[in-house]
């Protein structure tokens, strides 16, 4: 072998990662257009809610106005208002959750190893380690907030770090104003990048000076040179605290502190990389060798290492990982906490790993593993989460379809086992067909009483007062898989604010033996004074009741 060809496989070798990497980035930018329609579990209520925002500012006389009104409230969750909207309107409301799944995979992408070569710019940025780190079931579930909160967190933080020795004001400002957008974007994202990012400034200009220290310069002098730079950081995360503190405040929640810390130590990292059940679904052959990978990285950084911005983000990984046991799983309005902060811990504790010099000899041997059983993985999720859904939302459009614009409807939820194991899709680690309604009627202009987001005050739009706080928990209970749907939707139909035209009762036909008599009931009061207009099929999962004297 000449010494130009082994040169020539030696460069193939040290660019494979890159390569590999954008080509496990196309496949996932790609993958939810294979199929005619792409749902995630929450994409239906994000939609909704943005073409409900939308047509409260522009349009007076929206079927919208007699039941929502625009957020009084200083909240967060705006981003994905303002892309879904502009979404609908590049390329129709059908494909929104299609072009904000690539749009998410390709901004965390690029924001992820923007991050990666602030910590590390004498080497490439570009690694499968990256792909693998947003394959996770947030982006499958629809928590479209957070994942970009997630992307916008790393590229903040990556762009302080970068410049940490360097601030000036104009960088101030463009940090500052960074913060401001993730706070609208979403809250907990904000909280790890000013974690982060303070952690940085106080070991860069403290800790750092103290661990290569080699006189006896006393911490004082240290703390002291340490002031201006760290009051131009401090100045640069104060609107966002300041925003934090307001929304804090404002939201009229609190939680309880039930941390849960043994069920949450034996838990970890609980499904945050799941996208189905079983080991390739669950990525049971990566996660826990990236959790290794973690471990060795940090255990091989040397004295320089840690005195470089690595220490303070591995710090950052540790603290997450504390949050994550000890706080609890839902609070101030929000859910889910935990997984959101186990995530947290493998993206900053892996990039911190992927940047240590002496780890960079299992670069390509990383990238090939990787690359082997994430694509298995992707492959998976293409037939159950893409294909397979795409055929249970065209059923379920299919039955909604004789309901017209500007209608009222509600959806009944009941165990839909049968139906998710008839279109294949019974192992993926959501139910897409929860939000479905919201779905239809964002297409169709459609006024979907029961769904979340107007509910929870946490997003643009709420609820007017005409709809008491009575009437809002009974709506909030038709989420609940039909506990008490006989008791509650006799309720909202016999005195709802505004007339409910429409009633969908989503559930497996026949339910579970132990539910029949419940849905037999409700079934029965529904009919009471509405009509079946959809005819089902053997085992239909969708029945439409249409109210006497309702337009059609």
């Amino acid at each position: 072998m000449t010494l130009s060809a082994q040169a020539l496989m030696a460069l193939g070798w040290k660019r494979l990662p890159a390569i590999l990497a954008f080509g496990l980035l196309a496949f996932q930018a790609v993958m939810p257009w294979t199929a005619d329609h792409f749902i995630t579990q929450d994409g239906p209520s994000h939609l909704y809610t943005a073409l409900v925002t939308k047509d409260l500012l522009l349009h007076g006389h929206s079927p919208y106005r007699a039941v929502y009104m625009l957020q009084p409230k200083l909240i967060t969750n705006w981003s994905t208002t303002l892309l879904l909207n502009a979404s609908a309107v590049l390329f129709g409301t059908d494909h929104t959750d299609q072009v904000l799944s690539t749009l998410c995979v390709v901004i965390g992408f690029f924001a992820f190893s923007y991050f990666r070569r602030s910590l590390d710019p004498q080497n490439s940025p570009w690694s499968p380690l990256t792909n693998f780190l947003l394959n996770t079931w947030f982006l499958w579930i629809g928590f479209y907030n957070f994942y970009l909160g997630m992307a916008l967190c790393l590229f903040l933080v990556g762009y302080y770090t970068r410049h940490v020795r360097d601030m000036t004001r104009r960088r101030v400002l463009a940090l500052a104003f960074g913060l401001v957008v993730l706070f609208f974007t979403h809250v907990l994202g904000l909280t790890l990048a000013i974690m982060a990012t303070v952690l940085v400034g106080l070991w860069v200009y403290v800790v750092s000076p103290l661990l290569l220290a080699r006189d006896d310069r006393p911490t004082l002098a240290i703390v002291r040179n340490a002031w201006p730079p760290l009051a131009l950081m401090a100045a640069a995360v104060a609107p966002g605290l300041i925003l934090f503190a307001i929304f804090l405040k404002g939201s009229g929640q609190s939680t309880n502190f039930e941390s849960n810390v043994e069920w949450a130590w034996n838990n970890f990292p609980m499904h945050a990389f799941a996208s189905s059940q079983g080991r390739t679904g669950e990525q049971l052959l990566l996660y826990p060798a990236m959790l290794f990978y973690m471990g060795i990285g940090v255990l091989a950084m040397r004295r320089r290492e840690w005195a470089s911005p690595r220490g303070a983000i591995v710090i950052t990984a540790v603290q997450c990982f504390v949050f994550y046991l000890l706080l609890p799983n839902a609070g101030f309005g929000g859910d889910e906490i935990k997984i959101r902060l186990a995530w947290a811990v493998f993206v900053f504790g892996c990039m911190v790993a992927s940047s240590v010099p002496t780890m960079q000899a299992l670069r390509t041997p990383l990238s090939i593993y990787i690359t082997c059983f994430l694509s298995a993985t992707l492959i998976h999720s293409m037939m159950r989460n893409v294909w397979d859904v795409s055929d249970s939302v065209e059923a379920y459009a299919s039955a909604l379809k004789s309901v017209p614009a500007g209608s009222t409807m509600v959806r009944l939820r009941y165990p839909t086992d049968i139906a998710r194991k008839r279109f294949g899709f019974e192992e993926i680690a959501l139910d897409p067909l929860i939000h479905a309604d919201a779905w239809v009627a964002a297409q169709r202009q459609i006024v979907d009483l029961s769904d979340y987001q107007a509910l929870s005050g946490l997003f643009p739009v709420v609820y007017r007062p005409t709809f008491s706080a009575e009437k809002k928990d009974q709506l909030w209970g038709l989420e609940r898989m039909g506990t008490g749907g006989t008791t509650t939707v006799s309720a909202l139909l016999k005195d709802s604010p505004v007339p409910i035209d429409y009633v969908v009762v989503l559930g497996d036909n026949p339910p579970p033996p132990e539910r029949a008599a419940e849905f037999a009931g409700t079934l029965a009061e529904i009919e009471s004074t509405m009509r079946l207009i959809s005819t089902p099929r053997t085992n239909s999962f969708v029945r439409v009741y249409r109210r006497v004297g309702a337009a059609h």
